[in-house]
């Protein structure tokens, strides 16, 4: 019980950061990646390819 919530507390912490990503453009790259990578990850990912 208490690994499982010590594990559950840093991907909590990637959930909140994601969702607070998702409107910065730049770090839009975590948003597709968690939403869906097969949805428009192709197109982000050129151009977060590009960008970085």
């Amino acid at each position: 019980s208490s690994t499982m919530e010590l594990e559950s507390a840093p991907l909590d912490k990637i959930h909140v950061e994601c969702e607070s990503a998702s409107i910065i453009p730049p770090e839009n790259s975590c948003y597709v990646a968690s939403s869906s990578p097969s949805a428009g990850g192709s197109g982000l990912d050129s151009d977060f390819g590009a960008s970085a």
